[in-house]
């Protein structure tokens, strides 16, 4: 999980470095992760 995490930190701010209206900062990354993990609960539901 751990390298998981380190992954999508640095595609994130690879991300951002191409995105010259966005700065990155740990707020980023946590609201990128929650918004990813509430969609992807939101697939699951349909799922049943």
């Amino acid at each position: 999980m751990n390298n998981n995490l380190k992954r999508i930190e640095k595609e994130l701010r690879s991300f951002v470095k191409r995105c010259k209206d966005i700065k990155y900062n740990t707020a980023l990354l946590f609201s990128f992760l929650v918004t990813g993990s509430l969609s992807l609960s939101a697939n699951g539901k349909d799922d049943v």
